[in-house]
């Protein structure tokens, strides 16, 4: 019999395992922008393969300057 302590932290660790999941999927995409604003890529391009925002992009795009 699972107690509600045990299912409390099932569902903790799985909130957790997603939340990672969904940060490296970011990390990713961030890195994938990059990638493709040095190669030349418009804003809207990256903007619909990524699903980051323009804002974003221009912060990466900065980064990416220096």
């Amino acid at each position: 019999m699972i107690t509600y302590l045990e299912k409390e932290i099932r569902k903790i660790k799985k909130e957790g395992r997603e939340e990672g999941l969904q940060e490296g999927w970011q990390e990713r995409n961030a890195s994938l922008a990059v990638a493709m604003l040095r190669k030349g890529f418009d804003m809207a391009t990256i903007t619909e393969l990524t699903g980051l925002s323009e804002e974003r992009l221009r912060e990466l795009s900065r980064k990416a300057e220096s």
